[in-house]
């Protein structure tokens, strides 16, 4: 399938940010300005107490806030992500100093999302928390060329965050080969 037919002439980055799991925030169902922070939310980035809610990408740049996304198995609206931040973390996000993307365990995860093939199941719809089987937040600080990535997994019959290192991504050098 054409990227550009998939992405609706976004790049692949910012539309990665839509419909994905939010932290410490949820959509009350009417509209991308009807949300609200949980109860005892973290800040997503450094576990302070959270006192905003950030969308992801902001809705000012993100085409009125929402876009559908239209596969072979249906058409679903999908929102930018909302994260709860601390008022230090959410001017952070506004400077462009802090940036999160969604990146998929695998390529066929992927595929999977963006063809409707996962979306047509109750489990993965957009926002769903079970994308964390399947993906993970990277939190990065481009300042420091540091950050970390941010999952959430059910222990106790709760959903509860997990914070990793971001795996370095490595490519062969190039004109490297292997020697039999």
């Amino acid at each position: 399938m054409n990227e550009s037919y998939l992405y609706r002439g976004r790049s692949k980055e910012e539309a990665e940010r839509y419909g994905k799991p939010c932290i410490g925030a949820h959509y009350n169902g009417r509209g991308v300005h009807d949300y609200r922070k949980d109860v005892g939310a973290k800040c997503a980035v450094c576990g302070a107490p959270a006192t905003d809610v950030h969308h992801w990408p902001p809705i000012g740049k993100s085409y009125h806030g929402e876009w559908c996304l239209r596969t072979p198995k249906g058409w679903h609206v999908l929102m930018p992500s909302l994260f709860a931040l601390c008022r230090h973390c959410h001017r952070l996000f506004h400077d462009m100093t802090l940036q999160a993307d969604w990146v998929w365990d695998t390529k066929e995860a992927e595929r999977d999302y963006w063809s409707g093939k996962l979306t047509s199941q109750r489990k993965y719809m957009p926002h769903s928390p079970y994308l964390y089987e399947l993906g993970h937040w990277e939190f990065k600080d481009p300042r420091y060329n540091r950050g970390f990535t941010y999952r959430e997994v059910v222990k106790d019959g709760e959903w509860k965050a997990v914070r990793g290192q971001i795996r370095q991504r490595t490519s062969p050098a190039a004109g490297s080969h292997d020697e039999d």
